[in-house]
């Protein structure tokens, strides 16, 4: 793999992503609504493409060449109901087919291992969009990577590190149509 596109690059995992990928070596195609949010040190070295996963063509066009995508699509802590998220990973899902990109791995929320009920109200309007991510991610023929970390509040994963494993996971075959849970091993 040489050339990843990562869908929210400017949030915070999005840009640990962003790092890990250019870490790694991969040409790296940051997509972002606001380019101005993308700090100024990754601006050179990154693609910089300004778009909407809510618009189709725009996702096309970005997922043009690549030959991985790592989705890290959020609201910004606001949790009011949306389908953003969903319709925008259903958007990149379809240009992955279009474009025969195969490999993909996605942010998505360690309260969907939750029974529904369990799930604290303030979250459950954005855990239904986020299943709604799982669902198009699992019903999609691509190699698919749903990761679920908790949430960040109670600092059991690093931002780093998930942003690291959204990479590192998009080559990884035994990870592939798979969910994982993960995060750092208490100290």
């Amino acid at each position: 793999m040489k050339k990843i596109v990562v869908f929210g690059s400017t949030g915070a995992i999005g840009l640990c992503a962003v790092e890990a990928a250019l870490k790694k070596g991969f040409s790296v195609r940051a997509f972002v609504r606001d380019p101005a949010k993308l700090p100024e040190d990754l601006k050179s070295k990154v693609e910089v493409f300004e778009g909407n996963v809510l618009e189709p063509d725009s996702v096309q066009d970005a997922v043009e060449g690549t030959e991985g995508v790592v989705i890290a699509l959020g609201t910004r802590n606001n949790l009011a109901p949306t389908s953003d998220l969903s319709e925008g990973t259903k958007n990149i899902i379809e240009a992955m087919r279009a474009k025969n990109v195969k490999n993909v791995s996605a942010c998505i929320s360690a309260f969907l291992f939750y029974e529904a009920d369990k799930v604290a109200p303030i979250f459950v309007d954005i855990t239904a969009d986020h299943k709604r991510m799982y669902t198009a991610l699992k019903e999609s023929p691509l190699n698919w990577v749903a990761v679920f970390p908790p949430h960040f509040t109670g600092r059991t994963i690093s931002k780093i590190d998930l942003g690291t494993f959204l990479v590192d996971a998009l080559d990884e075959p035994k990870y592939y149509k798979a969910v994982i849970g993960i995060c750092n091993v208490p100290k």
